[in-house]
């Protein structure tokens, strides 16, 4: 097994490589939703070679996190999601939270408004 200097310059080496600036720029621009973002995810996990590795995942962090498993559960060890953002659930549509007023927001986040979470909003 190579020692950990090495793996990190040669993952160092292989991200200075495939994201120079152009390159970020244009795979950016590319980047419509999470899905795309989750395939580029999953190419990278690829061409670093990393095996399934545990996947953490707050708020939009969350939401990525769960579709890369969902999509790709061969690519994931595990999955801890905290406070996940943007999880379909039938019937109950992802509602927009930005730039609504913070009354607006407890409604949108919170199931129990008087939670004392809610309240401060």
């Amino acid at each position: 097994m190579k020692d950990k200097k090495m793996q990190t310059a040669e993952i160092k080496k292989l991200l200075d490589a495939k994201l120079s600036r152009e390159r970020a720029k244009e795979l950016l621009d590319r980047i419509q939703n999470v899905g795309d973002l989750v395939l580029h995810y999953v190419d990278l996990l690829n061409a670093l070679r990393i095996q399934p590795p545990h996947v953490v995942g707050s708020s939009l962090g969350g939401w990525i996190a769960a579709e890369l498993a969902s999509l790709y559960p061969e690519r994931t060890g595990s999955l801890s999601l905290v406070g996940a953002a943007g999880l379909w659930v039938e019937g109950a549509p992802i509602a927009e939270v930005f730039g609504v007023m913070p009354g607006q927001l407890a409604e949108r986040l919170f199931f129990d408004q008087q939670h004392p979470l809610a309240q401060m909003l």
